[in-house]
């Protein structure tokens, strides 16, 4: 992890650090921060992760690397959580192989160079913490064991929406290696109960709902048409990342007909025919279980303000990333050399591409250039420089990047309201 991340250390706040951490006044004291339990002004009900920012604000202020080290460490307690995970269900060399493939690829360039979406990170470690206690609770039968793993998935509630997941994982982990009788499946309840009793909190309660009111589609249904689409690019970056970027942008899908539905969902028969072909195969049905779960959160049932974004992936990417290690270490099960000289590649090679995307997140500018190379067509990616060059007086850039902004999208209230700015300025 830190061999492949270390060059972060010198970046700037960027992309949306500006706003969730530089510019935030709740998160200056612990008063205002432990207010956002009861309210919360973005529609982003996770008020432990604001505590969090509090916290590494007491120490850091605004010194951009500590928050940087912070994000390498986080990753790096992921990384190694997911080892145990799998060496306890499955094997150490399928862990080793597949937690060290996970620290280094560039896919997780977003979710970890990125100080604000880091953070994000704690709330997948209250979730791995608490899912590999529930596996040692299983086996030693220990009632400790349980009621640690309920409290750390309760706290992790408050951490991220991403934890919402962790009692579907659960009946999977039991479906897979356990195989128990309907009763047996009684344990994890509390998990569900505690889940609704939340849900109804931030939504009935707080009345905190989803971050935005429209689907990123324009519709559910185009948006839902596209979800396949979607699906088998993160699977695409998993092998070809290449061209990573925030500001990735997709054609929405308007017809069942169209070919990027027709493929994709053929691809997904394929895997549930190969589910039950192989169902005996434990790491194919666990981890394309953990495929669809981890992913659930980011499928716009409730409408995000993306329907793609590869900080999105972070946690389902391991997935790919297992049955591409299962894959090679079956395809030469007999010789154990070429396998290690293989995965040694794989690790060069991706390291090597995050070191490269790293450099890109070194300030706003390079970064908004960059994202406009590789979209031309993004809205915020013009505005987001079009408000660099504002700042900086040169009014004739920020002008033409504002007005690019609103003929990329006619929606984008923020570069109207800018370009108003910009009027008024000159």
């Amino acid at each position: 992890c830190f061999i492949s991340f270390f060059n972060i250390l010198g970046n700037d706040f960027v992309w949306d650090d500006e706003k969730f951490i530089v510019d935030r006044p709740e998160i200056q004291s612990f008063n205002r921060a432990i207010y956002s339990f009861v309210s919360d002004q973005y529609e982003i009900y996770r008020p432990v992760r604001t505590l969090a920012y509090a916290t590494a604000f007491q120490f850091f202020r605004l010194n951009p690397l500590p928050y940087h080290l912070l994000s390498i460490l986080m990753h790096s307690a992921v990384s190694v959580l997911l080892f145990f995970i799998i060496k306890k269900l499955f094997n150490r060399k399928l862990a080793f192989f597949s937690a060290i493939l996970f620290a280094v690829h560039p896919i997780h360039v977003s979710r970890v160079t990125n100080a604000t979406a880091s953070f994000d990170i704690i709330g997948l470690l209250f979730y791995l913490i608490s899912f590999y206690l529930y596996i040692l609770f299983r086996e030693k039968k220990e009632k400790n064991l349980f009621i640690a793993s309920l409290a750390l998935f309760i706290v992790g509630l408050f951490a991220s929406e991403e934890v919402f997941t962790l009692p579907l994982l659960l009946i999977l982990y039991e479906f897979v290696f356990n195989s128990p009788k309907l009763k047996e499946y009684l344990k994890d309840v509390p998990y569900f109960i505690f889940l609704v009793g939340f849900l109804v909190l931030r939504f009935f309660v707080l009345r905190i709902g989803s971050r935005v009111s429209e689907y990123p589609g324009g519709s559910f249904l185009i948006t839902l048409m596209t979800i396949p689409k979607v699906l088998a690019q993160y699977v695409l970056l998993i092998f070809f990342p290449f061209g990573l970027t925030p500001f990735r942008g997709i054609e929405f899908v308007e017809s069942v007909f169209n070919i990027w539905f027709i493929v994709p969902v053929l691809f997904v028969l394929v895997l549930l025919f190969l589910i039950f072909k192989f169902r005996k195969n434990k790491e194919l049905i666990f981890f394309s279980g953990w495929f669809f779960i981890t992913l659930l959160p980011f499928l716009n049932i409730l409408p995000l303000p993306k329907i793609i974004a590869e900080r999105y992936f972070y946690l389902a990417s391991l997935s790919v990333i297992v049955l591409i290690v299962k894959f090679v270490c079956f395809m030469f099960k007999k010789d154990n050399n070429k396998v290690i000289g293989l995965m040694i590649l794989f690790v060069i090679f991706f390291a090597s591409l995050t070191i490269y995307n790293n450099g890109y997140w070194v300030n706003d500018f390079i970064l908004n250039q960059r994202g406009i190379e590789l979209n031309p067509f993004s809205s915020r990616a013009h505005n987001n420089l079009g408000n660099f060059y504002f700042k900086q007086d040169n009014l004739e850039s920020a002008g033409a990047h504002f007005t690019k902004a609103i003929e990329t999208d006619i929606k984008n209230e923020k570069a109207w309201i800018n370009l108003g700015v910009y009027y008024t300025k000159t």
